[in-house]
C-alpha cells in the first residue's frame, strides 16, 4: 500500500533512531517508545522480549488506553531478509487500514513505531471485550445460552473470514484468540486482532481457504461448549457471504470436515493429554501468604487449559481461608506442620502423617506442582504417588530427586507470577490473560459493612493502611504513614483504617497518636476472609511488602505497595509497576533483594507515595 495515498496518516517525531507514523486523530498523543514499554497497566501476553499489553497514553490532559504490541526485529538470516521489506509494525499498520477499507472489521490501527532492533504496533483498546477462547471457556454465559447472541457472534466471525477470502487474503494460522467480541449499544460485535498471520493469497486459493476454516474449527471444537452444529452454522454463513452454490458448498464442507478431523488426529496425543487425561491437579504451596497470592494466576491458567480438571491446594491451616476464596480451587488439603513435625517422637503425630499420605495417594493426581521448592514440599509431592511431579531448576535442599520434571526459569520471567506460570506452561497450559481469581465472600463482606457502620466510617470513602511487616527492613517508618494519612485526609477527606495482626496493634495505636486525621485501628480484628472483603471495599490501600498488601494487589484495587531492598519487579503488583513505591523501582533487573543501601525503604518519601495515590484517584 502506498502511504501517500492515505491522507489520514501523519509522521511522528520520535527521539533517537525511532521512526513512526500514526492515524491523524491520534498523532498528538505521546508515543515516545521508552514511555510506551514501561508502567504497563496490564500484560495480555509475554514471550521472550515480545509482549502485548494495555497502556494509558496522554495528550493535552486527555488519557486513552491503547493495546501495545512490541516485537524484537529478527536476528541472523531472518534479519537479512527483513532488511529488504518494510518494518513489521508498519506492515501491520497499513494492512489494518487496507482491511478496513475492504469492509473487514479489525481493531482500529493507531500508530506504528520501529527502529533497527524492535517494532511497536499500537491499536485501539476495547474495554470488557472477550475473545473466542474466552467464550468457549464459558466466560460469557449470555452468548452460550442466548441462541440469538450465539448466532450473531458465529455469523460475524464467518463473514470476517469470508471477506478476507473475497479480498484475496488468507490467514496462515487462525486461532479463536484472533477474534474479540464486545457489546456495542446492546449488540455483540466481532473484530479481528493480531494480523501477523494474514498474507496475500496465491496459487491454490481454495485449498488455503479450506485450511483457514479447518484450522479455526480445530481450535474451537475441542471445547464442550462448541459442537459441529455451531461449525456448520458458521460454514453456512461463510458460504452465503462467498455466494457459493449448494453443490459446491457440500463438497467444500466435506473437505473442511475431513481436514478438521485430520488436524485433530495429528494433535490427538497432545490434546488428549491436555484436555482429557488431566483430571486432578495438586498445587503444593503450604505457606508464605504473599507467595500464595503470586501463585494464584497459575491456578486460573490451569483451570482454563484443563477445564475438566479438579484443582486442589496443599496448604497450612492458617492460609486455607485465602485459598478457599479462589474461584478455581476445588478443595484444600490441610498440612498441620506444627503437629506433624513431631511424627518421629509422638505416635499421634505419626498416625496423622500416615493419614495425610494415604489421603494424598487416594486422590490419584495426574500432575503435582511444587511451588514451595523445599525438601519437605518435594517429599510430599513424591508421596502422592503421582507420575508427573514438576519443580524448578536449579533446585535446593536436594529437592530435585523427587521431581520428574524440573523447569528452568526463562530470563524474561522476573516476576514470581511468571515463574509459576512457566511451570504450568511446561505441563501444557496456556498463559493467556493474567487473572488472580480472588473474590470476597458475602458473609465476611456483610460483617465488614457492620464494622464500618459501628465505627461510623463512610463505607464509600475509606482507605486501608498496612503499616507493619514481619521483617523490620520491610517496614516504612510509622511516622511516614502518619504524615501520609494527614495529606490523604486533607485532600480526599477519607477515613483511614489500620490492619494487622493482634501483636501489631501497638503500631496502629502509635500511628493514631502521630496523625491528626481520623484513624481506626482494626489490627487483630479481621480474619483473612474479612480482610479480603475490607480491601475490596476500600477506596485505596497503602502497605508494606507483606502478605495482606499482596491480597489488595490481587484484588486489583487502587493501591501503593512500598518496597525497600526487595525487588518490586519480582513481587510487586503484577503488570502495575506504577503502584510500587521504591527507589529505582524499574531498574532492579532480576535480583531478588538489593544490597544497595540507597534502596532502603526509609528513602521512599511521603510525597512519592502520595503522588502515586493521587494519580490513581484523580
Amino acid at each position: 500500500m502506498n502511504p501517500s495515498a492515505i491522507p489520514i496518516i501523519e509522521k511522528l517525531k520520535l527521539p533517537g533512531l525511532f521512526k513512526g507514523v500514526a492515524v491523524e486523530k491520534w498523532s498528538s498523543f505521546n508515543f515516545e517508545p521508552d514511555k510506551l514499554t514501561c508502567d504497563l497497566d496490564k500484560v495480555f501476553k509475554a514471550e521472550n522480549d515480545d509482549f502485548t499489553a494495555l497502556k494509558k497514553v496522554t495528550a493535552g490532559g486527555r488519557e486513552v488506553s491503547f493495546v501495545i504490541k512490541k516485537t524484537a526485529r529478527p536476528k541472523g538470516a531472518k534479519a537479512a531478509a527483513d532488511l529488504l521489506r518494510a518494518p513489521k509494525s508498519l506492515r501491520n499498520f497499513y494492512l489494518a487500514i487496507l482491511l478496513k477499507q475492504k469492509g473487514i472489521e479489525v481493531a482500529e490501527p493507531v500508530a506504528a513505531l520501529w527502529n533497527k532492533k524492535e517494532n511497536i504496533y499500537i491499536t485501539e483498546y476495547i474495554p470488557d471485550s472477550l475473545n473466542l477462547y474466552d467464550i468457549a471457556f464459558g466466560k460469557s454465559k449470555e452468548i452460550l445460552t442466548d441462541f440469538s447472541a450465539r448466532k450473531t457472534v458465529i455469523r460475524q466471525v464467518a463473514e470476517i473470514v469470508a471477506r478476507l477470502h473475497k479480498a484475496d487474503f488468507r490467514h496462515r494460522d487462525p486461532k479463536a484468540g484472533n477474534f474479540i467480541i464486545y457489546k456495542d449499544s446492546g449488540i455483540y460485535r466481532v473484530k479481528l486482532i493480531d494480523l501477523d498471520g494474514i498474507k496475500q493469497n496465491s496459487a491454490g486459493q481454495q485449498e488455503n481457504n479450506i485450511r483457514t476454516l479447518a484450522k479455526l474449527a480445530e481450535t474451537l471444537i475441542r471445547f464442550k461448549t462448541v459442537n459441529f452444529t455451531d461449525l456448520y452454522r458458521g460454514y453456512r454463513y461463510y458460504c452465503s457471504a462467498m455466494e457459493t452454490d449448494k453443490d459446491q458448498a457440500k463438497k467444500l464442507f466435506a473437505k473442511i470436515e475431513r481436514t478438521t478431523v485430520a488436524m485433530r488426529l495429528l494433535t490427538a496425543a497432545s490434546d488428549s493429554y491436555k484436555l482429557n487425561d488431566i483430571r486432578k491437579i495438586l498445587i503444593i504451596k503450604p505457606s508464605a501468604l504473599g507467595d500464595i497470592i503470586q501463585a494464584m494466576p497459575t491456578v486460573c491458567a490451569l483451570a482454563c487449559s484443563f477445564p475438566n480438571a479438579q484443582i486442589d491446594w496443599f496448604v497450612r491451616p492458617e492460609y486455607a481461608p485465602l485459598v478457599e476464596n479462589h474461584k478455581c480451587i476445588h478443595k484444600t488439603i490441610i498440612f498441620e506442620r506444627r503437629k506433624l513435625g513431631k511424627w518421629w517422637c509422638k505416635s499421634a503425630a505419626f498416625a496423622e502423617l500416615k493419614k495425610l499420605v494415604k489421603q494424598l495417594k487416594k486422590e490419584k493426581y495426574d500432575i503435582v506442582f511444587d511451588f514451595q521448592g523445599r525438601f519437605r514440599s518435594a517429599l510430599f509431592a513424591r508421596l502422592t504417588g503421582c507420575k508427573k511431579r514438576i519443580g524448578t531448576r536449579p533446585t535446593q535442599e536436594l529437592t530435585g530427586i523427587f521431581y520428574t520434571d524440573r523447569i528452568t526459569q526463562s530470563a524474561q520471567s522476573i516476576h514470581l507470577v511468571d515463574q509459576f506460570l512457566d511451570m504450568a506452561c511446561a505441563a501444557g497450559a496456556q498463559k493467556g490473560q493474567i487473572e488472580f481469581g480472588l473474590r470476597p465472600k458475602q458473609q465476611p463482606a456483610d460483617q465488614i459493612q457492620k464494622m464500618l457502620a459501628e465505627s461510623q466510617i463512610d463505607k464509600d470513602n475509606f482507605a486501608v493502611f498496612v503499616p507493619s511487616a514481619t521483617v523490620q527492613a520491610k517496614c516504612w517508618p510509622v511516622e511516614n504513614f502518619a504524615a501520609l494519612a494527614d495529606k490523604v485526609y486533607e485532600k480526599y477527606k477519607c477515613s483511614i483504617i489500620v490492619v494487622g495482626l493482634e501483636i501489631e496493634k501497638a503500631i496502629g495505636e502509635k500511628l493514631k497518636t502521630l496523625s491528626k486525621s481520623p484513624i481506626t485501628n482494626f489490627a487483630g480484628r479481621t480474619d483473612i476472609d474479612q480482610l479480603i472483603a475490607l480491601f475490596a471495599a476500600a477506596r485505596f490501600v497503602v502497605g508494606n511488602d507483606t502478605g495482606p498488601s499482596h491480597i489488595a494487589a490481587a484484588l486489583g484495587v487502587p493501591m501503593v505497595l512500598i518496597f525497600g531492598l526487595t525487588n518490586p519487579l519480582r513481587v510487586g503488583p503484577y503488570g502495575r509497576i506504577e503502584t510500587a513505591a521504591a527507589v529505582d523501582a524499574e531498574k532492579r533487573n532480576n535480583e531478588v533483594e538489593s544490597k544497595n543501601p540507597e534502596h532502603d525503604i526509609k528513602n521512599v518519601t511521603v510525597d512519592t507515595v502520595f503522588e502515586k495515590i493521587s494519580k490513581q484517584l484523580d
